[in-house]
């Protein structure tokens, strides 16, 4: 028997510079990049031994807002709004925005023109399997094929890992789908 699992993941994180994106010097740029990702584990396995696959950029969406603007405390539910259409257009459901913005908005406190903050959001699908022989010979050829890719390992910025956020499995933010 399978298990699929389907939940949202957020990293926001701020990045020197703006990738090559010219940004007026008032600016601050928002980069929201999609990602799906694939992941699997034996049921008998502890919940944290899931293996995911590299993610895939599904969609990548840039805004521009001035960044002394941003920072207003009684700006962010016009700027909540405002964020709300590109991370829509990107497939992003609504009940995930309010994370999202909660952590763009810490990264923006202290973000000072030049910067950038990158926003990887995870469209996760997390298969579980039983444990017998049928799903052991699916959990190989799964991981094999999800896992089929070079590897490229790039360092974490020390501010990237200061944004990182612990998060645990919830039933609110976790919906079964049969298989």
């Amino acid at each position: 028997m399978l298990k699929v699992f389907n939940y949202y993941t957020k990293f926001v994180c701020r990045v020197q510079g703006t990738g090559g994106t010219p940004v007026p010097a008032d600016m601050l740029l928002i980069r929201f990049k999609l990602v799906q990702q694939y992941g699997s584990r034996l049921s008998t396995d502890h919940p944290t031994l899931a293996t995911y696959s590299i993610g895939e950029l599904l969609a990548e969406r840039d805004v521009m807002v001035p960044i002394y603007d941003f920072k207003l405390l009684s700006e962010r539910p016009r700027w909540t709004k405002r964020m709300a259409d590109p991370l829509f257009d990107m497939g992003v459901p609504r009940r995930e925005h309010p994370r999202i913005m909660k952590g763009i908005f810490t990264m923006a406190e202290n973000a000072v023109p030049g910067t950038s903050i990158c926003t990887a959001i995870g469209d996760a699908t997390l298969h579980i399997i039983e444990n017998n022989e049928t799903s052991s010979v699916y959990y190989s050829s799964t991981s094999a094929h999800m896992f089929n890719r070079d590897i490229l390992m790039t360092p974490a910025a020390k501010s990237c890992l200061e944004g990182l956020e612990k998060v645990r499995v919830d039933d609110d933010i976790i919906r079964e789908t049969p298989s």
